[in-house]
């Protein structure tokens, strides 16, 4: 009798392992909530994440070999002259370079390079993989939550709150938005709220910047694709005003079903609470320190993560990350490309790859205007890999036109 083995498709692989990494992300942040009780510091569980993901990695080499083409070969060759260049050339900022670009490295390129190497028609799986990510994300927070309202003490506890586990919950939470409004799937909207609350109690409000951003360009979309729906941009506007003009009282009974029922002292409902929407954690020092800085020489090339041995840190800006570590000139080009790149995402959506990158893009700008480094930000690379493809499928395409008609 033969054991039959079941083969998986390139795609079938390719989305798993990103699907993977996304979730070992979130576990790795989620388990600070639980590194008290458990006893297991958060490094060695980090070590045990990085091993499934490697083993990940080994499930697709074979992969990698068959659909690695010029051009990612090429991304890579310009990223490695790139950083051989800030080694030689800027070494006394070589101390926490290594640790960016260790980073970057593991968690950031390697997984805009797998996006890469997806199909166009792929996406869609892609899309599917990451929605049964966010369930699974859901049904972790549904269980902490369910404990806490039936008064079973599991002690999970984060400090004050987790940035990083907020920006975890993102992309998962755009995914099931998309899936909400595209779909109108039940179930995606409840898990919606579920990870909505969690980041609400537990993360920091950079995430909501993008989840909010994200639902408007949605409502104008769906208003601009059906122009009968124009009638409704008045009751909307006046929703939105009226959920602005009771926010305090919404947020007030959150804060106390958040906080009574569950257990949790929600640092951003409390911010939002007292009125400072704008409180930026003591950001307009590094601000400030940075562009004073920037000033003093703007032409000045520092080198990658120059900032962090200013600041300890990094400037929780993109374009004042920008701006120090390239100067102004490399800095402007930079910032004219990613206006471009931004053009370019929403100039055209004919398919789902389209529809992937501009969610990758409102899991990254916006927040990056207001916290983060967008060398530690995976989105935003993935983000940067799709408009790259993008470009490239139109040159190629316009090749082939001009070629037919010679």
């Amino acid at each position: 009798m033969k054991i039959k083995i079941k083969k998986y498709s390139d795609a079938d692989r390719l989305t798993f392992l990103i699907s993977l990494i996304i979730s070992c992300l979130f576990f790795t942040n989620l388990y600070l909530g639980f590194e008290n009780i458990i006893g297991i510091s958060q490094s060695v569980i980090s070590f045990y994440l990085k091993v499934i993901v490697g083993c990940g990695f080994l499930f697709c080499l074979p992969v990698f070999f068959r659909r690695i083409s010029v051009k990612q070969i090429f991304i890579l060759c310009i990223i490695l002259i790139l950083f051989c260049i800030q080694i030689l050339f800027f070494p006394e900022v070589n101390s926490v370079f290594y640790d960016v670009v260790s980073y970057f490295a593991i968690n950031c390129i390697s997984i805009a390079i797998i996006v890469s190497l997806l199909k166009e028609e792929e996406f869609l799986l892609l899309k599917r993989k990451i929605k049964y990510c966010a369930y699974i994300i859901g049904v972790c927070i549904c269980i902490i939550m369910f404990c806490s309202l039936i008064g079973i003490n599991i002690n999970f506890q984060l400090e004050s709150y987790s940035m990083s586990i907020g920006y975890a919950c993102l992309l998962p939470c755009l995914v099931l938005i998309h899936n909400t409004m595209k779909e109108k799937s039940f179930i995606d909207f409840i898990f919606v709220i579920v990870i909505l609350l969690f980041i609400v109690s537990y993360g920091s409000r950079g995430p909501l910047l993008g989840i909010v951003s994200f639902l408007i360009y949605n409502i104008f979309l769906w208003i601009w694709k059906n122009k009968k729906n124009i009638i409704l941009i008045f009751p909307i506007i006046i929703i939105f005003f009226l959920i602005y003009m009771n926010y305090q009282s919404i947020l007030s009974e959150m804060l106390n079903f958040i906080y009574e029922k569950l257990g949790i002292q929600s640092r951003t409902l409390t911010i939002l609470l007292d009125g400072n929407i704008t409180y930026n954690s003591g950001r307009d020092i590094l601000y400030e320190k940075t562009w004073e800085t920037i000033l003093q020489h703007p032409f000045l090339i520092r080198g990658i993560a120059a900032d962090r041995i200013l600041l300890g840190t990094y400037p929780h800006n993109i374009i004042l990350e920008l701006l120090y570590q390239g100067g102004i000139i490399i800095a402007g080009i930079v910032i004219f490309l990613l206006i471009i790149f931004t053009v370019i995402t929403f100039e055209k959506v004919n398919n789902e790859r389209d529809m992937i990158c501009i969610i990758f893009f409102f899991s990254s700008i916006p927040g990056l205007m207001v916290s983060g480094s967008f060398w530690e930000n995976y989105s935003f690379w993935i983000w940067i890999i799709l408009c790259l493809n993008k470009i490239s499928n139109v040159l190629v395409f316009n090749s082939k036109r001009k070629i037919r008609y010679v």
